[in-house]
């Protein structure tokens, strides 16, 4: 299943279906659960492009939620050992819980989840810890940009980089938490806090720790 989408297909609000869209929202209706939310066969998760998900998230009036694939359950399976307070922070489950979460989230984030490309679920609305959420917009002065631009060269060069300069490398080529990032990569949580955390203290990264803060760089 593929389509191809204008430009001004990805600008939101979109009140109604345009003609070659109509089947695929029809699609979307049978995967519909009697709870009202869209459970998603992982072999289609696989199949699907994001712009899929941007047709679901513009077009579709209900439900509005959907269950994350199997992919980004596992991550929470790995957070839930490896930070349970950020972990119980985000499902509102206390860490040492043996309940599940339902990992149902809104359809906005249908698109960034099939993005595959290991950022997933955006962590980046805590409320009781530190938000790590990086973008572009975060990295700033000549120092930022130079960084930025070295850990480019430097990975086109296929040379190795240090821990700062990969983390400079994701947020360059787009916004990330933290936790996906050492999961992505397979490193240590407080090892990379610390990287971003001496980027900080060296000003060429913006640490906006507050969801409050945070929320009017962010845009699903």
């Amino acid at each position: 299943m593929s389509i191809n989408l204008s430009k001004q297909y990805f600008s939101r609000p979109k009140p109604t279906a345009r003609d070659e869209d109509k089947e695929i929202l029809l699609f979307f209706e049978k995967l519909k659960t009697n709870k009202h939310y869209l459970e998603i066969p992982e072999e289609l998760f696989k199949k699907m492009e994001p712009a899929h998900g941007v047709i679901a998230r513009d077009l579709l009036e209900e439900p509005r939620m959907f269950r994350l694939p199997k992919s980004e359950i596992l991550f929470f399976n790995w957070l839930k050992k490896n930070d349970p307070l950020i972990w119980s922070d985000i499902w509102d489950i206390a860490p040492d819980s043996d309940e599940d979460p339902d990992y149902l989230v809104s359809l906005d984030f249908l698109p960034l989840i099939l993005e595959s490309d290991g950022r997933g679920y955006p962590i980046c609305d805590l409320a009781q810890s530190d938000n790590y959420y990086f973008m572009e917009t975060h990295m700033v002065g000549d120092e930022g940009k130079a960084m930025m631009e070295t850990s480019q060269k430097l990975f086109m060069d296929q040379k190795g980089l240090t821990l700062a300069q990969l983390l400079a490398l994701e947020i360059s080529i787009a916004p990330i938490d933290i936790w996906h990032f050492a999961y992505k990569h397979g490193m240590d949580i407080a090892k990379t806090k610390h990287a971003a955390q001496q980027l900080a203290e060296e000003g060429i990264l913006v640490h906006l720790t507050e969801a409050e803060h945070l929320a009017p760089f962010i845009k699903f």
